[in-house]
């Protein structure tokens, strides 16, 4: 019952890089050159740059906000079997690390609509739900899944629980993944 926290990114001049289950996302201020449609997901090596570059520091035009992504999590099954959450014993949350170069970039958790992938058999609506926490150069705690956080300049570590809820029925025995998106724009 695995699920893997995914990078979408959007907005101007994104450069995005996959490897596994690290990924590397990093969003361009509006100075770059680019416009992407708001659901454009882009994955390309990342961009060699030289000491020469930035001879008096980071431009403002070169505002980033980068996220790692960590260890993947876990959902555990509920005794009554119609829960599965990375907050039930047994699940663990997944993580995540965003660096910020200024203050200007917000980050959001978004829950799946639908598993990725479970077993046949399943007799009831799923709903998702999930919250974040981090730590770092931002803390906050238990922010629902959907809800923006203003990220500040420096590095967060971020952990990402995951929640799903069958109604009428119970989950049936089996493999279930998931996605859930994290943006940094």
């Amino acid at each position: 019952m695995d699920w893997l926290a995914s990078m979408r990114c959007r907005g101007p001049g994104v450069r995005a890089g996959l490897t596994g289950m690290l990924a590397a996302a990093t969003m361009a201020g509006a100075a770059m050159a680019g416009d992407l449609a708001r659901d454009d997901i882009v994955q390309a090596g990342p961009v060699p740059l030289s000491d020469s570059d930035f001879p008096f520091g980071l431009p403002d035009r070169h505002q980033s906000c980068t996220i790692m992504v960590g260890a993947p999590g876990a959902m555990a099954a509920s005794i009554g079997r119609d829960q599965l959450s990375s907050t039930l014993i047994g699940g663990r949350p997944g993580t995540a690390t965003v660096t910020a170069t200024n203050s200007s970039y917000t980050m959001t958790y978004e829950a799946p609509a639908v598993f990725s992938s479970m077993p046949a058999g399943n007799n009831g609506a799923i709903a998702f739900s999930g919250q974040s926490s981090g730590n770092g150069a931002t803390d906050f705690m238990n922010v629902p899944a959907g809800d923006a956080v203003r990220i500040k300049r420096g590095t967060t570590s971020v952990t990402l629980d995951l929640s799903a809820t069958i109604n009428g029925s119970t989950f049936v025995s089996g493999d279930y993944r998931a996605e859930a998106v994290l943006r940094c724009e």
